[in-house]
């Protein structure tokens, strides 16, 4: 989750993304970042010129947004 700040943190927001946040992460959830954590077509994949984030990590993002995007 480091690597995000480096491109999406509140001081650079890369392409209008701030990931440092929980309103950040929540309105990028609501949109498309499940389909760019997992390299989908037509998504650029994220992380930019990195592998895909482990199989884990990408559970446990769907559960949180299954789970109605909570701030916890």
């Amino acid at each position: 989750q480091r690597a995000c700040y480096a491109c999406h943190a509140s001081n650079i927001q890369t392409a209008g993304v701030v990931l440092d946040t929980y309103e950040g992460v929540k309105q990028q959830a609501q949109n498309n970042l499940l389909a760019v954590i997992n390299h989908e077509p037509g998504h650029p994949p994220m992380p930019q010129g990195g592998p895909k984030l482990p199989a884990c990590d990408i559970a446990k993002i769907r559960k949180w947004v299954e789970s109605g995007l909570l701030n916890n």
